[in-house]
């Protein structure tokens, strides 16, 4: 079994980018401005970087614990 691993870290990277969903293009962000949707504010209105056309973005956060019966942190 032969894995490509460049492949499976360049899809993981991907998924935590911002495609546009009309031309399927990925969405740059080099200073990690990527709308911010906490706090019950909602979808947030985003501009293709390449065909320039509007789409909606919401965030969407998983949140894992690290539970221990002794204060070992």
């Amino acid at each position: 079994m032969n894995i490509d691993i460049e492949k499976v870290i360049q899809e993981r990277l991907e998924d935590r980018q911002i495609r546009c969903p009309l031309c399927g293009e990925l969405q740059s962000s080099d200073d990690g401005a990527y709308p911010v949707t906490y706090w019950g504010e909602g979808p947030e209105e985003v501009e293709c970087q390449q065909c320039e056309k509007k789409f909606w973005v919401e965030e969407i956060v998983d949140r894992t614990y690290d539970i221990r019966k002794e204060n070992d942190f």
